[in-house]
């Protein structure tokens, strides 16, 4: 769930919401939104090293707790409305998000066993996806209405 929130809510909405509600021009917003997914493959590489350091169940643990500030923080940040807070508020969710999604494919693999590896981990997180992503606007309405710049 939680993974699945944030990726939409930076991925998804937060582009829209830089540009329609912040008033930040597209070019910024988009290189804001570039730059973030850079930061998330460094991210994911560094934090898969953590889970083989430390353990998926540590790792996955604190990202699901960090998660949700990071996303109110996000837009909190970007009601700053400036060109550094653009580039600040998509990075701020993928320097946690990575701590879920870096152990959770090969968590997902160790669950099941090799015969079925491939369809029961692909029901299990497709599901999850669709659960979780189709209320990821739900979740985006309040997160913008606490850092809300036009009132």
């Amino acid at each position: 769930m939680s993974h699945t929130l944030s990726n939409y809510l930076v991925l998804g909405f937060l582009a829209t919401y830089l540009t329609n509600s912040v008033k930040i021009d597209e070019t910024h917003a988009s290189l804001a939104i570039f730059i973030a997914q850079m930061v998330l493959i460094a991210t994911t590489v560094t934090y898969g090293w953590v889970n083989d350091t430390v353990g998926r169940r540590p790792t996955l643990l604190a990202g699901c707790i960090l998660v949700i500030p990071a996303m109110f923080l996000s837009f909190y940040v970007a009601s700053f409305a400036t060109p550094a807070s653009a580039i600040a508020a998509p990075v701020i969710p993928v320097l946690v998000y990575p701590l879920i999604t870096s152990g959770m494919t090969i968590g997902l693999a160790d669950m099941f066993p090799r015969e079925m590896r491939v369809t029961a981990s692909g029901i299990a997180y497709n599901t999850g996806t669709a659960l979780f992503g189709g209320t990821a606007p739900y979740f985006a309405g309040p997160a913008a209405a606490v850092a809300d710049p036009v009132s």
